[in-house]
């Protein structure tokens, strides 16, 4: 995998090879892409079990999961973003919660939650 040659581009990770990602992965586990070769990292899983099982085919996503593969893959200094459907709070080693924000999605007026983290050192 060459990510030097889309390191101004956004790197898209999906498990759902149909939406063209530029890696097909679990995003609970990137084991193909090197330790601290970004610096911003986001996630968008699925809020519920229904919505993951439904539109995925897969079991709802770890929270934290989602935050270790991320940080494990981010340089120090990076910021991280985890879009959910409630506050979350626990943090990997090495990683720091510092905001969130909460947003209506519209049109059912559902609550998601971005939860931004920093990235302070490796674990």
């Amino acid at each position: 995998m060459n990510l030097s040659s889309s390191s101004s581009l956004p790197f898209t990770v999906d498990i759902n090879p149909s939406l063209n990602p530029d890696y097909v992965a679990d995003a609970q586990i990137l084991d193909d892409i090197p330790n601290g070769v970004f610096n911003r990292w986001m996630a968008d899983p699925p809020y519920n079990d229904k919505t993951a099982r439904k539109m995925y085919g897969t079991e709802l996503p770890s929270p934290i999961r989602l935050l270790e593969a991320g940080a494990r893959v981010c340089k120090p200094g990076s910021l991280m973003f985890l879009l959910l459907g409630k506050p979350y709070q626990p943090c990997p080693s090495g990683v720091k919660r510092i905001g969130c924000i909460d947003t209506s999605v519209i049109p059912n007026n559902e609550v998601r939650f971005l939860n931004i983290y920093w990235k302070y050192e490796d674990a």
